[in-house]
């Protein structure tokens, strides 16, 4: 009972400094929190909670606030269990932003991903990061020619997973749609449930056995598969942040962060793989000198069980990033992407 007592004023006091921005005492936190205990036994779990590095006098006042150790307990392990603040009303900034992402109509799951990396980065000032499955992972359902007018078009590549691409398409002269419906439809009954880097392999040895029309059409296939690879890592905020650590930490880690954007496989290695929930990581647990002083939120915000379907987005900030209001702001783009691929 003492554990679960402690676990219920650590949210307490979290709760409330969220609210207030001020220090919680064993009278404050039982008059208002309905803790079942004596403000003595309070203040004894207090204690030890302060000895677990998991709160913190602040100046010479007997309240207490959370610690960066404690946020990260809180939403990893508290919010899971007995809910918190993060599932109270959002800013009305934040909502605002929010809503005009998901507003908006979308052409398919990298879109949507690609508007929320961004929104991210734009809200919170940090680096957002979203990371979307390989090409292997990835299945070939089929392509869809759609005509517009007389020389003009749209061609459309749909996965098993649900993920669209679309490609405008101007035909050659004294050419039409039609033309290439047959390749279209050969194309999808050959590779249907290829992963896409197999299909993209198959169009490449097409384009050197087949006639010019036929190669105009799978030139344009390829570009598809292309563009979607594009979206599998996506970075944004880059450049603010890039001048923020410089003039914090100087110009031999901002070298060293913006190197590490750059590498796709050093920012996959620092997600957490298929863990649930938020996961926050800062100071010592964020090793290299690239990351110095600086924390990692990330969450698997499309969990669905096929490797196609996942996504992982991800915040990198200061070591004092604003915890909450990022826990926040991944629950409720996870809610919003979610819900978009069941209305889709």
């Amino acid at each position: 009972m003492s554990l679960e007592r402690q676990d219920q004023i650590l949210k307490a006091i979290i709760d409330a400094y969220q609210r207030t921005g001020e220090p919680s005492g064993s009278k404050f936190l039982k008059d208002n929190y309905h803790i079942s205990a004596s403000p003595a036994t309070i203040r004894n779990d207090m204690a030890k909670l302060e000895k677990q590095h998991l709160i913190e006098k602040q100046h010479s006042s007997s309240g207490r606030i959370p610690t960066e150790a404690g946020y990260r307990y809180y939403l990893n392990h508290i919010v899971p269990q007995m809910g918190g603040y993060i599932d109270l009303e959002m800013a009305a900034e934040d909502q605002k932003r929010l809503h005009e992402i998901f507003s908006q109509p979308y052409l398919g799951l990298a879109e949507v991903i690609h508007r929320s990396t961004v929104g991210l980065a734009e809200l919170t000032h940090y680096v957002a990061i979203s990371v979307a499955p390989a090409l292997a992972d990835y299945h070939f359902a089929s392509y869809r020619l759609v005509p517009l007018m007389e020389q003009q078009g749209v061609l459309f590549l749909i996965t098993v997973e649900g993920v669209i691409e679309s490609q405008f398409i101007h035909f050659p002269a004294d050419a039409k749609a039609d033309q290439f419906e047959e390749v279209v439809t050969w194309v999808n009954d050959s590779l249907v449930g290829e992963s896409l880097s197999n299909v993209f392999m198959a169009l490449n040895q097409f384009t050197t056995e087949e006639n010019q029309e036929q190669t105009f059409i799978y030139s344009f296939m390829n570009r598809l598969i292309t563009k979607l690879s594009s979206h599998q890592i996506e970075v944004h905020g880059k450049t603010s942040f890039l001048s923020y650590l410089a003039n914090r930490q100087g110009i031999h880690q901002a070298i060293a962060f913006d190197q590490l954007l750059n590498s796709r496989e050093q920012l996959v290695q620092l997600m957490p793989a298929e863990k649930i929930g938020i996961q926050f990581r800062m100071g010592d647990e964020v090793v290299g000198d690239a990351m110095r002083e600086m924390t990692i939120a990330s969450q698997l915000v499309v969990d669905n069980d096929s490797p196609g379907k996942r996504v992982t987005l991800a915040l990198i900030g200061p070591e004092n990033m604003s915890y909450v209001r990022t826990a926040q702001l991944f629950k409720a783009v996870k809610h919003e992407i979610n819900r978009y691929l069941e209305n889709y």
